[in-house]
């Protein structure tokens, strides 16, 4: 996985942990001064009706979608390091694939934050799109054709 040809995704990927570290972090931050505390009693004193029993905060839904990235970003990072771990059936042409799709997924998430001007995540995921963008042309393979997945009969 951290073999030459495929150690820039790896790291990469790695960075992407990092970040959803920190987004997990700053999604439980609590603020600090009077108007954000009063909004965020706000939001949960806000509920909505949306059937099966079920009326969430506003605060409930922000914080769900919050985790989502997080679980969303983690399970990329598993994915891609199983990925890049694979050199037995995953060749340098189907790991740069995975890159390239890193890449446009990364570019779309900060185009998603510039656009909504959140200066965190757009920073984020601008460096990881550069980074993915790079390991597309850094990932080499061994020479040898893909072999077929250990899976298949």
């Amino acid at each position: 996985m951290f073999k030459k040809g495929r150690r820039l995704f790896s790291v990469t990927t790695l960075v992407l942990f990092l970040v959803a570290l920190a987004h997990t972090a700053g999604t439980f931050s609590q603020p600090r001064d009077a108007k954000a505390m009063e909004l965020v009693e706000s939001m949960k004193a806000y509920r909505f009706e949306l059937g099966f029993g079920m009326n969430p905060s506003l605060f409930d839904v922000q914080i769900s979608l919050a985790l989502t990235m997080t679980i969303f970003l983690v399970f990329l990072g598993v994915l891609n390091l199983v990925v890049a771990g694979r050199e037995d059936w995953i060749d340098a042409g189907m790991l740069r694939f995975f890159a390239a799709a890193n890449a446009v997924c990364m570019w779309v998430l900060a185009l998603l934050y510039l656009v909504y001007r959140i200066p965190p995540p757009l920073i984020s995921f601008v460096v990881l799109g550069v980074l993915y963008t790079l390991s597309i042309r850094t990932t080499r393979g061994n020479g040898g054709t893909l072999n077929p997945s250990p899976w298949s009969s």
